[in-house]
C-alpha cells in the first residue's frame, strides 16, 4: 500500500527524486551480488558455486541498468556512495541462515517489485523491474534447492525462515525509526533555528552596526 500510493506522489515532485530512488535500487542490487560472491567462499559443491555465480552476475546486471536508468532521469551527475557494506556471511556455519535470509528476501523483492513497477507509471522503469521479477524468481528457486540439500530437514528450513523474517522485520523496523527520527529531528532543529533567530535578531543587528559605520 504505501508503495503504490506514497511513491506516485514523491516521483510527481521532479525527476530528480526518481534517479535517486533507482540509485538505491543500484545499489541494493550490487550489495547483493557482493554478498553472493563471499558466499562462494563457503559453498563447496561446484552445481551450488555455479549457481550462486550465476545469481550474482545477474545481481550486477541489475545493478547496471538501474545504474543507467538513474543517470536518465538526473538532470546532474549522481554521487558514488560511500556507506560501508555489511557482510551477511563470514563462516561456513551461517551458511543456511544466509541460505534462508536470501531466499525470504528474493521472495518479498518479487512481491515488491510488481508494486514498484505499478506504482512507476514509466514504460523504462516497468520494462526493467519485469525482466528483474523473472531473475529474482530463478534466484528464489536456486536458495530454495540448495538451502534444503544442505540443512536436510524440512523442519529445520522452516525455522531458518521464520528467523530470516524476524531479522528482516527489525532491519525494516530500524530503517524506518532511522528516518522519523531525521524528519523529527529537522523540524525541531528548524523551529529552534528561527526562534533562536528572531530573539538574536535585533541584538545582533545593533553590536554589527557599529562596526560597519567604523568601516
Amino acid at each position: 500500500m504505501a508503495i503504490r500510493h506514497l511513491l506516485p506522489l514523491s516521483w510527481r515532485l521532479g525527476d530528480e527524486r526518481v534517479a535517486r530512488s533507482l540509485q538505491r535500487f543500484a545499489l541494493v542490487e550490487s550489495d547483493s551480488a557482493w554478498q553472493f560472491l563471499r558466499a562462494l567462499e563457503v559453498l563447496e559443491k561446484p552445481e551450488h558455486k555455479a549457481a550462486m555465480f550465476h545469481d550474482a552476475l545477474e545481481e550486477m546486471s541489475h545493478a547496471e541498468g538501474f545504474a543507467r536508468l538513474a543517470a536518465r532521469y538526473s538532470p546532474r551527475p549522481l554521487p558514488l556512495p560511500r556507506e560501508a557494506r555489511s557482510p551477511l556471511i563470514e563462516r561456513p556455519e551461517q551458511l543456511g541462515e544466509f541460505l534462508a535470509y536470501i531466499y525470504v528476501g528474493e521472495r518479498d523483492v518479487y512481491d515488491e517489485f510488481d508494486d514498484y513497477a505499478r506504482a512507476a507509471r514509466r514504460p523504462d522503469i516497468e520494462a526493467h523491474l519485469a525482466a528483474i521479477q523473472e531473475d529474482e524468481a530463478g534466484h528464489h528457486e536456486d536458495a530454495e534447492r540448495t538451502v534444503l540439500n544442505l540443512v536436510g530437514s524440512e523442519t529445520r528450513f522452516v525455522r531458518l525462515q521464520r528467523e530470516a523474517r524476524w531479522r528482516r522485520f527489525r532491519e525494516s523496523f530500524m530503517r524506518v525509526s532511522t528516518g522519523i527520527g531525521h524528519v523529527v529531528s529537522t523540524i525541531l532543529l528548524g523551529i529552534l533555528y528561527f526562534a533562536v533567530g528572531a530573539l538574536l535578531a535585533v541584538p545582533s543587528r545593533r553590536r554589527m552596526a557599529p562596526r560597519g559605520l567604523a568601516r
